[in-house]
């Protein structure tokens, strides 16, 4: 049982290390989208000095963001594996799982990127708060789209992996003669 323990909380600070990372890369497309969404709300919000107020301060407001994401999203995929695997296929069985966590949580941000750059414009969303000064409302929007999206992409992506961990430790139905 403490083993299971042990597991639990190892798989839980790899979740929360993949995360992070996750956030940071993150932050390098949306601040290529939109420098201004970092600029005028970010950087404000993390309190991120002047002198880390370009790319690399992004990154690190995407690791503060996300890191604890993985304190959401990895104990369930964990507790799936652990009810379902045996330990020596945990590690193989997780990576994928993890993986694929990723993959869906990619594909609901630049998705949602995508969609955001055909439908919003700069008459888009009047009534959405916007700090002042912003001059490119468009791309503040789009990234800020991109943010919200990739949020509920990670709630998607734990009930995927988790269905993926299930798949993965299905027993083999016997050939049907």
């Amino acid at each position: 049982m403490v083993k299971r323990w042990i597991n639990l909380l190892l798989w839980t600070a790899a979740a929360c290390l993949i995360a992070g990372a996750y956030g940071a890369l993150h932050n390098q497309v949306s601040y290529t989208v939109s420098p201004e969404y970092f600029h005028r709300f970010k950087f404000i919000q993390f309190r991120v000095h002047d002198a880390w107020q370009n790319r690399w301060g992004a990154a690190v407001v995407g690791w503060r963001a996300a890191w604890w994401t993985g304190l959401l999203f990895g104990p369930p995929m964990a507790i799936v594996a652990l009810w379902r695997c045996h330990a020596k296929s945990l590690p193989r069985i997780m990576g994928v799982a993890f993986l694929v966590a990723v993959v869906v949580d990619v594909i609901c941000g630049l998705g949602a990127l995508a969609v955001a750059a055909i439908f919003v414009d700069d008459q888009s969303l009047r009534d959405v708060w916007i700090p002042h000064g912003v001059q490119h409302r468009a791309a503040f929007l789009r990234a800020g789209i991109m943010h919200d999206a990739s949020y509920a992409g990670g709630l998607l992506a734990t009930m995927i992996g988790c269905l993926a961990i299930v798949n993965m430790t299905r027993p083999s139905r016997p050939e049907i003669v």
